[in-house]
């Protein structure tokens, strides 16, 4: 039996991470598998393997067949010969249905954020032709109608949704219509007589907090906005509103990180959210730092072992699902933008997803255009849908980790290089710290993803897209 797969080893201390990057399937054992795959790739014979596992790495003549079929029982199950077949989750494939589209509800915010993706409440704007309240049911109606979820989710975004008048009806019609409303907000605008019908409309509020402490939220979110901040999330938990805790994280705050969860706990949120931030528009022009994704991970792991509540939280941000997909050996063949994500602006425009609001991006208009039109038959997301890890670079193409990180952002690879087959611009960043995820995770005690492994194999039995973010 012959191996259908180039591989590759990776060595740490008395460890080897064999990948096989076409599949793509890899694992972790101590040294002497070098040989034992090469043995199974025809390129080693038994006796002298047999000699070389005894002589140079203390196996017993009755461990060399044991451990032999069991490394050939996880080849074939993983259909890495020739002959052997197994299940492959491919994911360069695009639903009928476009994903739940996030509805930017205005682009006028209270605040003038650092990181701020949608260049929100800046002077050189003249935001004149937001969607009226009937054009936002219009949205509205579309997500829930085109949703997979059920209820469906129906998120809401910005600027920030409740510097409209008018945002408590958009919340009352998406209960109506059998919705969720998911609501990112900075929380200051929210009254507290609106808070028992958040309430009532089942609204999930995602609350930036960008830091644990008041210089380094307010350095991103300007001043007198941090302990506002604090109030309002214990006022909206005293009147049982669904309130989750997001933070940004770069390289400035990454520090916080532990006193941030530490803070959620004291709040007892319903839930955080801890994104990597995102290098476009004001994050670029001010050169904000971005956090170096090892780190980020080393930090998340260290944290959620110090309690069952830390545990909890860090169990429901996207380091889990980062680690879950790994174990799943998802096929990543580019992010999924233009397959998985789309976003209805604040003037009804329509783009593949966040990081890829410009001008040329542009898709249509959903006061004119029919969305499910667009869809399916948009020139320029047929385009999208054809992206392949192996056209964006020679490196990429060879990388050991190419489909396991899909080239990352391809929004942020264009807004950098002005072209979506472009190399992503924190490349070794991002292959460095899938590579330690995957030793991590050979440590064992994988718990805190055995929830996430089951959301996703359970999408994945749905037919849903997953996509990594």
């Amino acid at each position: 039996m012959k191996l259908k797969y180039k591989y590759e080893f990776i060595l740490k201390e008395d460890k080897c991470l064999c990948i096989f990057p076409d599949k793509p399937f890899w694992f972790i054992a101590d040294k002497s598998i070098i040989n034992i795959v090469k043995f199974y790739d025809e390129l080693f014979d038994y006796v002298n393997l047999r000699l070389c596992l005894v002589n140079e790495y203390s196996y017993i003549d009755e461990e060399v067949d044991k451990v032999l079929q069991e490394v050939k029982d996880m080849f074939v199950s993983a259909g890495l010969f020739i002959s052997s077949r197994s299940r492959e989750y491919d994911l360069h494939v695009f639903d009928n249905n476009p994903p739940n589209p996030v509805i930017n509800v205005t682009r006028n915010c209270n605040l003038n954020c650092k990181h701020c993706y949608a260049d929100a409440n800046n002077d050189k704007l003249v935001v004149n032709d937001t969607m009226d309240i009937n054009t936002v049911k219009k949205a509205v109606d579309i997500v829930i109608d085109c949703s997979t979820d059920k209820p469906a989710k129906v998120l809401l975004s910005g600027g920030e949704p409740f510097i409209r008048n008018d945002i408590i009806q958009i919340l009352e019609y998406i209960h109506e219509k059998g919705g969720v409303p998911y609501v990112n907000t900075n929380s200051l605008l929210i009254r507290e007589d609106q808070m028992d019908k958040l309430c009532k409309y089942e609204a999930e509020l995602l609350v930036s907090l960008d830091g644990a402490t008041k210089e380094t939220h307010e350095f991103i979110r300007g001043k007198n906005t941090y302990d506002r901040t604090i109030e309002q999330v214990t006022k909206l938990k005293a009147h049982n509103v669904i309130t989750k805790l997001s933070i940004t994280i770069h390289k400035l705050n990454l520090c916080e990180l532990e006193a941030f969860i530490n803070l959620a706990i004291k709040l007892n949120v319903d839930q955080i959210a801890v994104n990597p931030i995102n290098i476009l528009s004001r994050a670029c022009e001010l050169n904000l730092p971005r956090v170096n994704m090892k780190n980020f991970h080393d930090e998340l792991a260290r944290i959620s072992k110090i309690s069952k509540d830390h545990f909890k939280y860090v169990s429901q941000t996207e380091f889990v699902n980062v680690a879950s997909l790994l174990l799943l050996n998802y096929k990543f063949y580019y992010c999924g933008v233009g397959a998985a994500s789309l976003v209805i602006d604040y003037n009804g425009d329509l783009y593949p997803c966040y990081n890829t609001m410009q001008p040329e991006l542009k898709l249509g208009n959903i006061k004119k255009d029919n969305i499910l039109d667009i869809w399916k038959y948009s020139s320029k997301l047929k385009e999208l849908r054809k992206l392949d890890i192996n056209d964006f670079s020679e490196l990429c193409r060879k990388c050991s980790v190419k489909y396991y990180c899909g080239g990352a952002c391809r929004g942020e690879a264009y807004f950098h290089n002005k072209a979506f087959k472009s190399k992503c611009p924190y490349c070794e960043d991002m292959k460095e710290s899938i590579i330690a995820m995957m030793f991590r995770l050979s440590e064992g005690n994988n718990k805190i993803f055995s929830n996430k492994i089951k959301e996703l194999q359970a999408q994945m039995e749905r037919g849903q897209i997953i996509h990594q973010i």
